[in-house]
């Protein structure tokens, strides 16, 4: 239910940075910190929605009902790929706000 919000707040955000990188009389769109945040903006929606198919099927897996799907529910959980895949979102996302906020390069 969340993900085309998220989808549509992303590329929102990706055309608004543009837009405020083209009318900005202090950089271009192609320096150096610029680039390295639209890269890590495509790298940073990659992992983020793998990691969301990941734990959406933990949880449709979890809305079956049975004991056998119970045990695979927590199996999936404790599993260390959830907290991996999350944990790479959130590093990669701090990488993008250190870029924006220390422009380096600039």
């Amino acid at each position: 239910m969340a993900t085309p919000l998220i989808a549509a707040g992303s590329v929102l955000v990706l055309i608004f940075g543009v837009i405020l990188a083209l009318k900005s009389d202090r950089f271009e769109i192609w320096n150096g910190w610029i680039v390295a945040g639209i890269v890590l903006w495509a790298i940073l929606g990659a992992v983020g929605q793998r990691t969301g198919a990941y734990y959406t099927a933990v949880q449709e897996l979890a809305d079956k009902q049975g004991d056998a799907s119970e045990q695979e529910v927590t199996t999936r959980l404790r599993a260390p790929t959830g907290a991996v895949l999350h944990l790479a979102t959130l590093a990669v996302f701090v990488l993008l706000v250190l870029d924006m906020i220390f422009k380096p390069g600039a």
